[in-house]
This record gives C-alpha cells, structure tokens and sequence, in this order.
C-alpha cells in the first residue's frame, strides 16, 4: 500500500499536507494566528512610538506579551469563520470579521487604561480583518470562452 500523497512514480503530489480548502500551504485559522501576531507586533511598536518615552522596545514587548495571546486566539477564530464563510459574499464576511476584532481592541484598550489608543489600533486591526478576507475569499476562475482562429483567404 502506497502512503497518502504518493503517485505511481514515487513522487508527492503538490497538495500533499497541505491546508482543507485545497492547495494551500497555510489554513485559513493560520492565516488568522499570523495576522493577529503581527497586528498585535505593529500595535506594539506604533504605542511605543507614540507615548514619547524613547523607549519603543519596552512598549512594544509589553503589549505583544500582554496582547499575543487575544490576539491569536481571537484571529485563530476568524481565521477559521472566513474559512467557513468562502463563498459568502463579501458585504456579510467583512461586518462579521471586523466587529470581534474591534471589540476585542477595545476591551484591550479599556482593560489597561489605554481607551485613548483604542482608536489608532483599530487602524491596523481592520487592515488586517481586510487583508484575511482577502486571503480567504472564494477564488472564482473567470470563464475565458476558447479561441477562435480566424483564416483569411489566401489568394494564389
């Protein structure tokens, strides 16, 4: 018996291991746990630049120690929920991506005392719901009709 994945030469086909929507190398939950990890670092390094302490770093590590976790879970979800909703249209998935992860900003922003941040780390969290429901909306081919070749009479 031939393992999973393997043609009749021995090769391994090119959608072995890879993601449940077909050919492709990151699930849409993945999607949503690297979105959600780089929202939470570009968040980090924009409060760090913003409060005027000259110390970016610490800023940025303390919100990505104290986000991270939120962060990934919350994307790791609607990672998974657009993944459901491929074929949906995109006026119902983008309100339905978008809503929990503002609120989720915001009962961050609230939580620490930093409502006045809630704002601009919306900014960036909505660009990446945006760019989530780009990754993972239903690829529709466009139908190209086949060629038609057009002979012209040859005069000899």
């Amino acid at each position: 018996m031939r393992p999973a994945g393997m043609e009749h030469d021995g090769r391994i086909h090119a959608t072995a291991g890879v993601g449940p929507h077909g050919n492709e190398p990151i699930s849409p939950a993945g999607r949503g746990v690297l979105l959600g990890a780089l929202n939470v670092l570009v968040i980090g390094i924009a409060l760090g630049a913003s409060m005027g302490h000259g110390d970016v770093l610490s800023v940025a590590f303390f919100v990505s120690i104290v986000a991270i976790l939120p962060a990934v879970v919350t994307g790791a979800c609607l990672g998974a929920l657009a993944g459901s909703m491929r074929a949906q249209p995109r006026w119902l998935r983008v309100p339905l991506l978008l809503v929990p992860a503002l609120a989720l900003v915001a009962a961050l922003a609230m939580t620490f005392g930093l409502v006045s941040f809630a704002a601009v780390s919306a900014i960036p969290t909505s660009v990446a719901v945006l760019i989530l429901e780009r990754w993972t909306r239903e690829r529709v081919e466009p139908v190209v009709p086949p060629a038609r070749a057009h002979r012209e009479a040859s005069s000899r």
